[in-house]
């Protein structure tokens, strides 16, 4: 009977360790550290901030958005406080060499986050650097410019995730077959197509002889793995190299390349094969996908802003600064005048494309912009209206915390003839096979609307300034350049505008409407197959706004009126569910 029971005891014993292993099946195992890292205060520079400890509020905001990540392991505080105390450093960011390495010994930290908090009048810009200890110099920077008015701790947050951008990305690969592994990593993480990790198995756990304490889990590299798609919480990745004698394997850590030596190549190699597009061939009822055409090029280079709600945001291009003449002789394009272009701003490489809009559409609920059959992804967003315009930039400004608007006519004038003076973008004589218009090739083309950047890019690097769709501008139609400004200034009127700018001709357009200096004007509310838009970043947002007189305004606005009705828009294109329009052969 003893026997029995002493048997039933061990068994029980047995059985609650089985169902422990069970339920606890990583138990024994060290989970590699994560990233230690000190946050200092900011320093504030300027006299207007009401108060005085924003340096170390900013510095909690940076600290509690890091944690939140789950990447890093960051220095608490107050014991921070008590050490720069103990050891009479500063605490703010205002340390050299030897600080920044005696405050790394005594934290057990590599890195730290500092910067400066710059109140001018109504603006804020936040700096931050990522100081490495032992040598003392800056190992990245980011910063940020807001109005007053914004919530600065919704800006401090987006400039945190940027700085986090500077870090490795670190996941799990979750599955393996053959020569591809799913890892536990996805958009929202920031992750680009053609973005290699490195994969590590678990070696040697380094423990404290006196406390036990983990101190460090050896790290062996089994190989090197490259993203080929991404979802939004994981991403398929192949194998590229595997080390002698070892195996990527389920469970391994996988640690991204980024910035330094690798940034250059992420930049240049990012997107470089395209998710393949649906065709007007295709069934609206098959899942079958056709193959991306041979004229789909690569995404040209370019820098991305980072968003809050996960991913990039389109390409951009610095727009140099300098003068040229605006216009021609043609009616709506007089007279030729002088402008001046100094006002320093970023331009949109490319037309804003249907993957950057449907992405601010999933976050904000927008209504999807029909694509006419013609395929979404990296084709130009279009059936987008001036307003959808404008929607969309103030969705990339409050994402990023630096102000997005659709470009002045002046400034897309000259972006278009990159500084010179030619009829067409890429010189005088016109040329085919230079950009999607109706006679703008020998060849039977598709009249559609064709991937970005299938087509060379003028002097300043821009794509797509002539041809596959017309864009929207920030300005109002205005009939002919009287009174226009003659340097970065929007043209408005004192009363209500109802027709809006746009430029560059579309995939529908006759060469004569691809010139530099073509120039339209259609009601705001227009959403068409061949309009669309990019967008200019501006981070000082000082732009000046041109009154005209209301005399020129009220006459103006009812004949651009009229022609835009009985001109040039003529009738309805069957091919969408939206309202388009098309030419007339007086505009051939």
């Amino acid at each position: 009977m003893w026997a029995k029971k002493n048997f039933l005891v061990h068994f029980s014993v047995l059985s609650l360790l089985f169902c422990s292993l069970l339920i606890f099946p990583y138990v024994g195992f060290a989970e590699f550290q994560k990233t230690k890292i000190a946050v200092l205060d900011f320093e504030l520079r300027g006299d207007s901030f009401k108060t005085k400890g924003m340096g170390g509020i900013v510095a909690e905001w940076f600290t509690t958005t890091l944690v939140q990540d789950g990447r890093f392991e960051v220095v608490e505080r107050a014991l921070l406080q008590k050490i720069v105390t103990e050891q009479k450093l500063g605490m703010t960011g205002l340390i050299d060499k030897n600080s920044s390495s005696q405050l790394g010994k005594l934290l057990g930290v590599k890195t730290i986050i500092t910067g400066s908090v710059l109140q001018i009048q109504d603006t804020i810009e936040v700096n931050a650097r990522i100081i490495n200890v032992q040598t003392g110099s800056i190992i990245a920077a980011e910063n940020i410019r807001s109005t007053t008015g914004t919530n600065l701790r919704k800006v401090i947050q987006l400039l945190t995730k940027r700085i986090m951008k500077n870090f490795p990305l670190t996941g799990y690969i979750v599955k393996k077959h053959d020569q591809t592994v799913l890892i536990d990593l996805g958009a929202s993480s920031g992750l680009q197509l053609d973005m290699d990790f490195i994969v590590y198995k678990e070696g040697e756990i380094i423990k404290h002889p006196k406390t036990g304490e983990i101190l460090e889990v050896e790290q062996i590299p089994t190989g090197v793995i490259r993203i080929v798609k991404i979802g939004s919480i994981i991403s398929n990745a192949k194998i590229i190299s595997e080390k002698q004698d070892e195996k990527i394997e389920y469970g391994q850590l996988v640690q991204s390349v980024r910035k330094a030596d690798a940034l250059q190549r992420d930049q240049d190699t990012q997107s470089k094969k395209i998710t393949p597009s649906i065709t007007e061939k295709e069934s609206t009822t098959s899942s079958k996908k056709e193959p991306v055409s041979e004229d789909s090029a690569a995404l040209p280079k370019g820098e991305r802003d980072e968003l809050e709600s996960g991913g990039q945001g389109p390409l951009l291009m610095p727009l140099k600064t300098g003068f040229f003449m605006m216009g021609s002789n043609r009616f709506s394009e007089k007279p030729i005048h002088y402008v001046k272009i100094d006002h320093l701003v970023m331009l949109m490489t490319t037309e804003v494309t249907f993957s950057d809009y449907d992405r601010y559409c999933l976050d904000t609920g927008h209504p999807f912009p029909d694509d006419s059959g013609w395929g979404r992804d990296n084709r130009p967003v279009i059936n987008v209206s001036w307003k959808d315009a404008q929607d969309y930039a103030k969705w990339l400004t409050e994402q990023t915390g630096i102000t997005y608007r659709l470009p002045l006519e002046t400034e897309w004038e000259w972006a278009a003839g990159a500084g010179g003076d030619t009829i067409y973008t890429w010189g005088d004589a016109f040329k085919v096979d230079m950009a999607n218009c109706k006679t703008c090739t020998k060849t039977t083309r598709k009249k559609q609307t064709t991937p970005i950047a299938s087509y060379p890019p003028n002097p300043f690097g821009f794509y797509d300034m002539a041809g596959n769709v017309w864009e929207w501008v920030e300005d109002c139609w205005v009939e002919n350049y009287k009174n226009a400004p003659a340097d970065q200034s929007v043209r408005q009127y004192t009363g209500k505008c109802g027709n809006y700018t746009i430029r560059g001709g579309g995939w529908n357009s006759p060469k004569r409407q691809i010139t530099v200096s073509s120039r339209l004007g259609v009601w705001a509310n227009t959403k068409s197959n061949y309009i669309g838009f990019r967008l200019v970043r501006d981070q000082e947002n000082e732009i000046t706004y041109q009154k005209t007189t209301p005399d020129t305004q009220k006459s103006t606005n009812k004949n651009s009126d009229k022609k835009n009705h009985k001109k040039w828009w003529k009738k309805k294109d069957k091919k969408t569910t939206t309202s388009t329009s098309t030419f007339t052969n007086e505009d051939k």
